[in-house]
């Protein structure tokens, strides 16, 4: 009858017939295989644990060999590939649920994980065992004795000034930062034109000393407390004696008392520009207080709204702007 010692199921020979292993007795294949049935079988896991018994419909063709509850089963519970097998052995008397299971057949996959299968004939278990030994793979070295996993922290991607215009745009946000560039454009121009085109020159004119016979003076309201004060004066350019009018600009509400600075039918130094011989005036530093005064109040009215929102988005998102800057800059 039956060895107690386990052994492959077959044996090839020269001819490639697959021949009856020692430890067996000689049997016959008779009928046809079955392909297709109600097998017992038995999943035992990668780490040795084996599970219950259990009838199931199984299916073999060249490729696969499907496992389902039952025949009218809809659901697929199982499929092993052909090629993840790389061992098969016949099991002997004993090895089944029930004493008498005559044919065992046990296949263990390249994850270590391993089936048994009691077949309803012998030329069953020849005819799958062909099939396996047709397919199967071959047990390499890193499936038996598998390499450590490898532990490694992926680097944390840098948030950088790009990926923050990128998420504006994800975020339909793009318009509000265009719209902070332009206005910030803008008040780089205004502010460049202001202070070359209207505040440096009058800074920078020569100043030609000489001296003023104040005729008449008065001055005019403009607005808050700020005043012009006019002087209708005589002076004199190079050898010939010239007449025009000084506009003293002052502000504050004693400003009608400072016309008493320069009184009239009297002689005051003063000074007029080389270029423009037409401009004269007392002193050129409450003119260039004016033109300051006009730069910076109508550049700062248009700077307070662009602060604001900078220093907000600062106060809200301070930690992600500084891991911007350290990461665009550094």
């Amino acid at each position: 009858m039956y060895a107690d010692e386990e052994s492959t199921v077959t044996n090839s020979n020269n001819n490639g017939d697959i021949t009856t292993p020692s430890g067996f007795e000689v049997e016959i294949a008779q009928g046809e295989p079955t392909m297709t049935g109600n097998f017992n079988m038995q999943h035992i896991s990668d780490s040795g644990v084996p599970h219950e018994w259990e009838i199931r419909y199984l299916h073999i063709n060249d490729g696969s060999l499907t496992i389902k509850e039952s025949a009218d089963d809809r659901i697929t519970r199982g499929i092993i590939s052909l090629h993840d097998i790389v061992e098969i052995e016949r099991l002997p008397l004993g090895s089944g649920p029930n004493p008498e299971d005559k044919y065992i057949l046990r296949i263990q996959m390249r994850s270590k994980t391993q089936y048994k299968m009691v077949l309803d004939s012998y030329s069953t278990l020849m005819e799958w065992t062909r099939i396996f030994e047709r397919h199967k793979g071959i047990m390499r070295e890193e499936d038996i004795n598998p390499p450590p996993p490898v532990h490694y922290t992926p680097q944390k991607h840098k948030y950088t000034l790009k990926d923050w215009f990128a998420n504006r745009r994800l975020f339909g946000e793009a318009w509000m930062v265009y719209l902070f560039i332009a206005y910030t454009i803008m008040l780089v121009i205004l502010f460049s034109v202001l202070w070359t085109q209207y505040l440096l020159p009058f800074r920078g004119i020569t100043q030609v000393p000489t001296q003023c016979f104040v005729l008449k003076s008065d001055y005019e309201y403009l607005w808050k407390k700020n005043y012009d004060l006019i002087y209708d004066v005589t002076y004199t350019v190079g050898n010939e004696t010239v007449e025009g009018t000084i506009h003293r600009p002052c502000g504050g509400a004693s400003c009608p008392d400072q016309l008493d600075d320069y009184p009239t039918n009297e002689l005051s130094s003063c000074y007029y520009d080389e270029d423009d011989t037409d401009f004269v005036f007392f002193k050129l530093q409450p003119y260039v207080n004016k033109r300051y005064s006009i730069v910076f109040g109508v550049c700062g009215g248009l700077f307070a709204p662009w602060l604001i929102c900078v220093v907000t988005l600062l106060l809200v998102r301070w930690k992600t702007v500084s891991k911007i800057i350290r990461n665009t800059c550094c």
